[in-house]
């Protein structure tokens, strides 16, 4: 019977929208960062952007095996984009750098550290920021200041590893407006977007 088949063990979990199930391009779904809920998420901020205006970038935080990346990196170049990703060290996998866009760069950088190039990269208007990195509530509170205009940034793992007692201040003191939040919940996302509108 197919309840007992081990070979189905974990179907449901596999299928489920909800972030902590993920599998992308056949890669095993323990090298993923975000799940299916999360990646859907942030395709409809991308599409409902585009819509209302324009993305100038794609920028990721924590880079981690690159799939997530392979992802966006792809939103990005269908989109005429460039693609720009940092982690402290190069992680990425095989399978990772076998499809490997050349609209993304691969940027080895701590950027738990402030960093100049980074607060010069989010700067331009319309950026669209991901945010899935070492320490989210700091790079987040480290990095809003500078965001540019019109951008959206995204944080990963909200209510688990992110505390939204700890991101407020940021968040009322820049303006940000929470974004299509109802799209994230509706899919068991682990991510919450804002749009900087000042």
């Amino acid at each position: 019977k197919m309840d007992n088949d081990e070979s189905l063990w974990g179907m449901e979990d596999i299928l489920n929208l909800d972030t902590g199930h993920r599998t992308l391009y056949g890669v095993d779904y323990t090298e993923i960062g975000t799940g299916f809920g999360d990646r859907i998420y942030m395709d409809i901020l991308i599409q409902k952007k585009l819509e209302g205006g324009d993305i100038s970038q794609i920028v990721e935080f924590g880079t981690w095996t690159g799939i997530t990346s392979l992802h966006l990196g792809m939103s990005a170049k269908v989109n005429g984009l460039e693609f720009h990703t940092y982690d402290i060290s190069d992680m990425r996998s095989e399978q990772s750098l076998r499809g490997w866009l050349d609209n993304m760069f691969f940027h080895e950088d701590d950027i738990l550290k402030f960093n100049k190039g980074v607060k010069k990269l989010i700067s331009k208007p319309n950026t669209f920021i991901f945010i899935d990195n070492g320490d989210k509530e700091l790079e987040f509170n480290q990095y809003v200041p500078y965001i540019g205009r019109g951008s959206i940034i995204i944080i990963h793992d909200w209510n688990t590893e992110v505390n939204p007692n700890h991101i407020s201040d940021i968040i009322n003191k820049y303006s940000l407006e929470s974004y299509h939040w109802e799209y994230a919940e509706a899919l068991g996302s682990h991510c919450r977007a804002w749009i900087k509108t000042q």
